[in-house]
C-alpha cells in the first residue's frame, strides 16, 4: 500500500469510529471485514439473482425506476459492500477492493464523496446515494457495479463453464501444505478439508456476502436437485441455525463445517444435493 492509500485509509477509520450505528434487520453479525475480496464469479451470481428478482432492472444506465433503484440496493447487499449497521457504503471493504487496483486512486475522488453516511435502508435512498459515488468516481463505479471497466481484479475467480469442485481444485495446487512438523497429519488433514469445503461452499453461494450461512441457497439447491419437502426445510433451518453459531469473522471454516457435518447426519439425500449443485455452478 503506498503512502496516499494508507493516509487515506487511516482518515476513513476515523471517520467510521465516530459514525452513528443504529440497530436494522441485518445486524445478527457484525460486517466490519479484514482483506475483504469481491471475485468476479461474486459479481456474476449477485447480478443474476439480483435481476432475477428486479426483471425490469435498467442495469446498463442505471435509470431511476423502482426495480433500477431496488436491484442495485440487493447488488449492494449480495456483494457484501453494505455496511449492516448504518445500510450505507462500507469504506473498509472498498477500499481493500481497491488497494489491489493501480489505477483506483488516479481518480482523486474519494475527496468529493462521503463514505459513511449512514442511509435509511430503502431502495431510493441508497439509488441516489450510488449515483451520487457514480457521478464523482464513475471508473470506480464501474468497475463494482458495471460492466465495462477496462481494469481487472487480481483476485482469482471461477470461470462460467468451471465448476466450484474444479475451481477449488485448481486454486489448491498454489496452496503450501503443512509439513508434518509443525502440526500433525490429523490436524493438518482437517484444516486442509476444513479449507476445501469453505472455497466450495462459497462457490456454491452457501455463503452470503458477509460470511454467514444463506438459508435461501441451500433450499433453492435442494429444489434444483428435486429433494425439497417441509420435513427437509426444518433440517435446513435447524444445520443453518447451529452452523451460524460457529461463525467467526474472517475465519469461516468452522461453520462450514458445522454445516456440512449437520446436513450429511439428518439429511441423507445432501451429497447429491451438492452435487447437483457444483454442475449448476457451472452456470454461472
Amino acid at each position: 500500500m503506498n503512502i496516499y492509500k494508507l493516509v487515506f485509509f487511516q482518515i476513513i477509520i476515523l471517520i467510521s469510529a465516530k459514525a452513528s450505528c443504529g440497530d436494522t434487520d441485518y445486524d445478527a453479525f457484525s460486517n466490519i471485514s479484514k482483506d475483504f475480496s469481491l471475485p468476479e464469479s461474486l459479481k456474476r451470481f449477485a447480478r443474476m439473482r439480483c435481476l432475477q428478482t428486479y426483471p425490469q432492472a435498467d442495469f446498463h444506465n442505471f435509470t431511476n425506476t423502482h426495480d433500477t433503484q431496488c436491484f442495485l440496493q440487493c447488488f449492494l447487499y449480495k456483494m457484501g459492500l453494505m455496511n449492516l449497521s448504518t445500510r450505507g457504503l462500507d469504506s473498509n471493504k472498498f477500499l481493500d477492493l481497491w488497494d489491489d487496483i493501480d489505477e483506483a486512486f488516479e481518480e482523486k475522488c474519494m475527496d468529493k464523496f462521503k463514505f459513511d453516511e449512514p442511509l435509511s435502508g430503502n431502495c431510493a435512498d441508497t439509488y441516489h446515494k450510488l449515483m451520487e459515488y457514480r457521478s464523482h468516481c464513475l471508473e470506480l463505479f464501474e468497475f463494482t457495479f458495471g460492466q465495462n471497466s477496462t481494469w481487472n481484479s487480481k483476485e482469482p475467480s471461477k470461470s462460467i463453464g468451471q465448476s466450484a469442485s474444479e475451481f477449488c481444485d485448481s486454486i489448491e495446487e498454489g496452496v503450501e501444505t503443512v509439513t508434518e512438523n509443525s502440526q500433525s497429519p490429523e490436524i493438518s488433514f482437517l484444516g486442509h478439508y476444513k479449507s476445501k469445503l469453505e472455497c466450495l461452499f462459497q462457490n456454491y453461494h452457501y455463503l452470503d456476502g458477509y460470511g454467514r450461512i444463506d438459508e435461501s441457497e441451500i433450499i433453492l439447491s435442494y429444489e434444483e436437485a428435486q429433494a425439497n419437502s417441509e420435513d427437509r426445510r426444518q433440517v435446513i433451518k435447524m444445520c443453518v441455525h447451529h452452523a451460524n453459531g460457529n461463525y467467526h469473522e474472517n475465519n469461516l471454516k468452522d461453520e462450514v463445517f458445522e454445516l456440512q457435518t449437520c446436513l450429511k447426519k439428518y439429511s441423507p439425500e445432501f451429497p447429491y444435493v451438492s452435487q447437483r449443485r457444483d454442475e449448476v455452478s457451472r452456470e454461472y
